[in-house]
């Protein structure tokens, strides 16, 4: 007999019939050993000799042996497990005595440090490993067979607000909202009102545009002696004036020749409260028909608006008066942002009111002056306002006034 594992020709096992393929299983798995004996040669199924016990199968006319040919360029197949102690073809026209692996020690839940789920014990078989508690699931840490809790956050949620549980006995303090809005439901922020805000604030800080010195400064520049205008240039300029503003002076034609600088805004500190006489409580700005004008720089309104709200418009009051009625008018009204003026320009070609002072809007409630505007952009002190008036006759000269100027930023309450 062939030991385990050898290959038999199933031409010749296929002509015993299933009884004798199951008596040949069952003689190879209990006999170990057959004494003496030679095979006997079955015509046309070649021949075998075997040692130690009886190869012989029966052919097609009676006794056969072991084929020891095989299809030319066939691939064997190996014995499968489970299967064991049993024939299988090996895909080649040959059968093969399958022998049994070794005893398999099986895996436990406890040896495997498994606590829950199904497991494969590694003999066939599956265990049940229990499953989990409370608010863990099994492999819920991200190990497998292990009790475990992946705790959630406000950002995967989507909360922006209020406390959330984390799914795993923890509480989320997932932030609040800012001033306006409350917390809802979903987690998310909402507005407490339904009308848009417009808080108004006056500027604090007013300068000209086009001389930094102080007004005793600028009253010297008249006593600088002169030839020409480039002789006022550069006394002008070493007492901070603007190149634009220096160059536009004038040497004047008199019995003792001397600069004349071009006009500027004067009496600033009077803008930081409101009065009624213009004599004494506005600034003030000699207008004519040169070409240089200067521009009244007013800032530092010291608005608080929320960092959530939304700015819908900017309106710009500004209450001036002309000297005499029908001489002064807008030149440009622009609104100051990060230090810089901007290019929206919303003067009024409507003469300036004379005598009395008059408060006259600028922009609106819907009214972005051609920009986009942030909380952090109105609030800071550079924020501001510039305004400049023009002298609207040919000859002579004429005092246009500004007492305030106030500005009221128009917005609603965003709660994103």
């Amino acid at each position: 007999m062939r030991p385990f594992g050898e290959r038999w020709n199933t031409m010749s096992v296929g002509k015993l019939g299933m009884p004798a393929v199951l008596a040949l299983t069952l003689a190879f798995a209990n006999v170990s050993a057959c004494s003496g004996g030679s095979s006997t040669d079955t015509p046309g199924h070649g021949s075998a000799s075997g040692s130690g016990g009886t190869g012989a199968i029966l052919g097609a006319s009676g006794m056969g042996g072991v084929a020891d040919d095989e299809p030319a360029g066939c691939r064997p197949r190996q014995c499968t497990s489970p299967v064991c102690g049993v024939m299988q073809d090996d895909g080649c026209g040959m059968l093969v005595a399958c022998s049994c692996p070794n005893d398999c020690t099986a895996v436990t839940c406890a040896s495997a440090g498994a606590e829950c789920g199904s497991l494969d014990d590694g003999c066939g078989h599956t265990l049940d490993c229990g499953g989990c508690e409370g608010e863990e699931t099994c492999g819920g840490s991200g190990t497998p067979n292990v009790c475990g809790c992946t705790p959630t956050t406000c950002e995967r949620t989507g909360r922006r607000c209020g406390e959330l549980s984390d799914g795993c006995g923890g509480v989320l303090a997932c932030g609040d909202c800012a001033s306006g809005c409350s917390c809802d439901e979903n987690g998310l922020c909402q507005s407490n009102a339904t009308d848009e805000f417009a808080p108004r604030s006056f500027g604090r800080s007013a300068a000209s545009a086009g001389f930094a010195g102080t007004e005793a400064q600028y009253g010297e520049l008249y006593a600088v002696p002169c030839f020409s205008q480039d002789d006022c240039l550069d006394p002008c300029l070493a007492r901070a004036g603007t190149q634009a503003m220096c160059e536009a002076s004038t040497c004047a034609d008199s019995s003792e020749d001397h600069c004349t600088p071009a006009t500027v805004w004067s009496g600033l500190a009077t803008l930081s409260s409101e009065g009624s006489d213009v004599a004494t409580d506005c600034a003030a700005l000699v207008v004519w028909s040169g070409s240089y004008r200067d521009v009244l720089r007013v800032t530092d309104f010291r608005l608080e608006i929320p960092a959530s709200a939304q700015i819908t418009g900017i309106t710009a009051s500004v209450r001036h008066a002309a000297g005499s009625a029908g001489t002064v008018v807008d030149a440009g009204v622009h609104l100051i942002k990060h230090g810089v003026m901007g290019s929206a320009d919303r003067s009024s070609p409507t003469p300036w009111a004379s005598p009395e002072l008059a408060d006259v809007d600028y922009g609106g409630p819907s009214d972005l002056w051609n920009d986009r505007w942030s909380p952090a952009d109105v609030n800071a002190t550079d924020f501001g306002v510039a305004l400049s008036a023009s002298f609207t006759r040919g000859a002579g000269n004429e005092l246009a006034y500004v007492d305030i100027v106030y500005v009221t930023v128009h917005y609603r309450v965003t709660c994103d």
